[in-house]
């Protein structure tokens, strides 16, 4: 979004540049033209806030890769379990 703006606002200076241009044309000569505003060196709140969810979703998924094996182990050792008694009932 601010990229966005950012654009927006490059362009509407660009439209009023001429305009400018045609009132005054040692208005140039006279002020140099600002550089350009360099991006943030690291990544934006915006990248910063996808990765932080991203960590977390992995974490969760995790977390419930875990819970699931850990199920499967314990209705696999109840169907042994049942297994077992149905045998000896027999």
């Amino acid at each position: 979004m601010p990229r966005l703006l950012l654009s927006l606002t490059l362009g509407l200076s660009l439209l009023a540049v001429p305009a400018v241009a045609q009132e005054s044309p040692l208005s140039e000569a006279a002020e140099p033209a600002p550089a350009p505003s360099q991006p943030p060196a690291g990544p934006s709140a915006l990248e910063r806030a996808y990765q932080k969810e991203v960590a977390f979703l992995l974490s969760e998924r995790a977390a419930l890769q875990t819970r699931l094996d850990a199920a499967k182990r314990d209705g696999e050792g109840r169907v042994d379990a049942a297994r077992a008694e149905v045998e000896s009932l027999q």
